[in-house]
């Protein structure tokens, strides 16, 4: 397993709630935004304007459908053709850019390098991760096709499909900082996700549904607002146009993906808090750190067996705070609102 570093001023190895993995991530991002959004989207602003331009141009197509039904049938037009295409390639590697860029700022801020990092630092620390992580949603999405299968049973079937999707999240969050921080193989990091969510399945679900929610809550919003402000700015030139209103809704999607993909880094963020608060809990890495520092100052201690389990007694020596000055993120688990919530804490 590697030994990754943690030397950043907020700490990802804390036992922290639900509510305080959202309060960290949100001051994790407010105070490395102008480092982190021009690193970020240096790199994945190019492939989301792709993704969004392939999407207008699908959309384009399915307002000619729409404007003439018997173009299809004619062959005049193609809805599964090279735009579709355009759309799933550039959505797949959108997908694994942005966490790829995500975890590769993650790492570097880890290695107490905030301050110092530029597009180019951030493209060779996420390039090795790809692969991996163009992978692992092809593999998930794979395994709920299949799972899909049981909704030949009406309703029922529906129900337990969704309910297994949900239980899958928290393990994919995690198997996603798992890759980037403890293991250099997905096999190795799908098994330390499993000995990791063991037993906090509902601290980890709680935290990445909750800012998932609030993250897509914004980017939707914002999707409609700029969707009504181009349907009233258009009305009249595309009323009796189907396929330019489809062009333009397509449009649209250019600009929203860049957003989108921005955005989404809150929850890519997100997965590494609460990895470092389940890798916590389970290793207890700061109080043997602590314990080590005693040993080697002189003083007569203990030192525990590093397979020794700890998650039945979380260790309480590091309480550092994330900000002195700023206590978003230094509130006790449990006390409720975003800095509580509960969720298995």
């Amino acid at each position: 397993m590697l030994d990754f570093p943690d030397d950043g001023q907020i700490r990802f190895r804390k036992i922290r709630d639900a509510g305080s993995v959202l309060n960290a991530t949100l001051t994790f991002i407010r105070r490395n935004a102008r480092e982190l959004v021009t690193s970020y989207l240096a790199l994945v602003a190019p492939v989301a304007l792709a993704s969004g331009l392939a999407l207008a141009l699908w959309f384009r197509q399915f307002g000619d459908v729409m404007s003439d039904p018997d173009a299809l049938l004619r062959g005049d037009v193609q809805m599964f053709g090279w735009s579709y295409a355009g759309v799933v390639v550039f959505s797949l590697v959108g997908s694994a850019l942005a966490q790829a860029a995500a975890a590769g700022y993650v790492r570097l801020y880890r290695e107490g390098q905030a301050g110092t990092i530029t597009a180019g630092r951030l493209w060779e620390e996420a390039r090795g991760l790809m692969l991996p992580y163009l992978g692992l949603p092809i593999v998930f999405g794979v395994v709920l096709t299949v799972a899909a299968v049981i909704g030949v049973i009406p309703c029922l079937g529906f129900i337990a499909w969704l309910a297994f999707a949900v239980w899958l999240i928290p393990y994919y969050g995690v198997t996603i900082a798992a890759r980037a921080i403890d293991e250099d193989s997905l096999g190795g990091a799908w098994a330390r996700t499993r000995d990791l969510v063991k037993g906090s399945w509902g601290f980890a679900a709680g935290s990445i549904l909750l800012t998932f929610l609030i993250v897509f809550v914004v980017s939707f919003g914002l999707m409609i607002v700029l969707s009504a402000t181009m349907g009233v700015a258009m009305a009249g030139s595309m009323a009796n146009d189907p396929a330019q209103a489809m062009g333009w809704m397509g449009a649209i999607y250019a600009p929203i993906q860049v957003l989108s993909y921005a955005l989404y880094a809150v929850v890519f963020v997100a997965f590494f808090f609460v990895h470092g608060r389940l890798a916590e809990e389970l290793d207890g890495t700061s109080l043997h750190d602590d314990l080590d520092v005693l040993a080697e100052a002189g003083f007569d201690v203990p030192i525990p067996s590093a397979s020794a389990p700890l998650r039945s007694t979380p260790p309480t020596l590091d309480d550092r705070p994330d900000a002195p000055s700023d206590p978003d993120d230094s509130t006790p688990p449990g006390s409720g609102g975003f800095r509580g919530g509960g969720f298995g804490a």
